[in-house]
């Protein structure tokens, strides 16, 4: 039919030259009625496997690498841009290959990617490659699990309020939760060294782990040795990610009176038998936040007869607490 049509018109001749001279890559046969052999091109292909390439569960900060494998299963030249990671988590993949700049027709390369999570759970990202293949660019699909414990503690303060000296408040507590989607261990449950930790006290419940979404309690309570304001920290060392220690900060002040001389000790000069010395101050102070009651001065020892005393404190007197009014005087002669 083709070669009748070329008789007919010569005009129609001269189209079909041309359209067989431009079309003659794509498998197309033209002549005057003769055979010819078809010409067939196909272009590079993208076929990576696994796509995507998968990592195994692995703790934040560890690493691990997977791999695919790239083939080019056409009768051209692969030829490939630097490939380039992309995606939410792309700063936790890395990759190196063996497949830039090209690869020629028929045969592979081997593309690797390490896996760094740096948070827990699914963490994606795609590794795209720009080609000349005709659905360029092309693409591989990165996908991993971060592990790892997540400790949090509720709630970060505890405060006891005013408590007598001697006295233990009722427990508080403290609730230590694991976020994460592994076993949170625990190497240590304790109030932190300080000038008043052995007032607070600890107990748990949590048997040195606490399973991934559970939670344990903390006990502490609160016996005051002095009227200060006093404040310690209780600390619970673990493995979580978020940081290996957690902290609540604990106060409370004791209520008492405090007593104190000053000074605490007198030593008189050499005085003659028979004679009194001029008599020694000794301030007496009541250094707590309550009143400092049944106030009596005595005088005891071996040689009790040789010292005398006056004062102002008054027999089974009474002094109160604050910066006013809280001392009396003891006169002391030898």
């Amino acid at each position: 039919m083709v070669t009748q049509a070329l008789h007919q018109d010569r005009r129609m001749a001269i189209i079909l030259a041309v359209s067989c001279f431009a079309m003659a890559l794509w498998s197309m046969s033209c002549g005057g009625g003769g055979s010819s052999t078809a010409v067939t091109v196909t272009v590079a292909n993208f076929v990576p496997s696994p796509n995507p390439i998968p990592f195994p569960n692995i703790a934040v900060a560890a690493s691990e690498t997977g791999s695919a494998t790239v083939t080019n299963g056409g009768s051209q030249t692969w030829d490939i841009g630097t490939p380039q990671i992309s995606g939410t988590n792309a700063a936790d993949f890395s990759e190196t290959d063996n497949c830039h700049p090209s690869v020629a027709p028929n045969a592979s390369c081997t593309i690797s990617v390490t896996f760094t999570p740096s948070a827990i759970g699914t963490r994606n990202a795609t590794l795209t490659f720009t080609d000349n293949a005709p659905n360029s660019p092309q693409s591989v699909g990165l996908t991993g699990m971060g592990t790892g414990s997540s400790a949090g503690l509720v709630p970060l303060t505890l405060s006891f309020g005013t408590q007598s000296l001697g006295g233990t408040t009722p427990a508080q507590t403290v609730t230590l939760s694991n976020a994460g989607n592994a076993t949170l261990s625990i190497s240590g449950i304790s109030v932190a060294p300080g000038p008043y930790s052995s007032d607070f006290s600890v107990s748990n419940n949590c048997n040195g782990s606490v399973t991934a979404g559970g939670n344990c309690t903390i006990s502490v309570t609160f016996t005051p040795s002095s009227t200060n304001a006093e404040s310690a920290t209780l600390t619970v060392a673990d493995n979580s990610v978020t940081g290996s220690t957690q902290t609540v900060s604990l106060t409370g002040t004791g209520n008492g009176p405090g007593a104190s001389l000053s000074p605490s000790s007198y030593t008189f000069p050499s005085q003659t038998v028979g004679t009194a010395s001029s008599a020694v101050p000794i301030t007496l102070t009541n250094t707590g936040n309550a009143n400092l009651t049944g106030i009596n001065v005595a005088i005891t020892g071996s040689n009790s007869g040789d010292f005398s005393q006056t004062n102002t404190c008054g027999s089974n007197g009474t002094l109160p607490s604050g910066s006013t009014g809280n001392t009396c005087t003891m006169n002391v002669t030898f």
